[in-house]
């Protein structure tokens, strides 16, 4: 490999940017994300040590299915406003 060569694959990290954060649905996106992954632990942990129920269904059954909505609402976000 000729110098030129390693210095162009030293700097490609350069070239590869996140995105912006003024981007309309950044934060509202890091919300969802948030709480996504919020529900998850409590999902798991409700699963853990609480043999709840609620309307007939374990709640940890509910919290889980709330994170994948929260989650098919963040995932649609970022499909729309790409």
């Amino acid at each position: 490999m000729t110098q030129e060569e390693l210095d162009r694959i030293w700097n490609r990290g350069e070239t590869h940017h996140r995105r912006e954060p003024e981007d309309k649905t950044f934060r509202v996106r890091n919300v969802l994300n948030i709480l996504f992954m919020l529900a998850v632990v409590v999902g798991i942990a409700l699963y853990m040590y609480t043999p709840m129920e609620l309307f007939g269904y374990p709640l940890w059954g509910l919290v889980v299915g709330l994170a994948i909505i929260i989650k098919t609402i963040e995932v649609s976000l970022r499909m729309i406003f790409k």
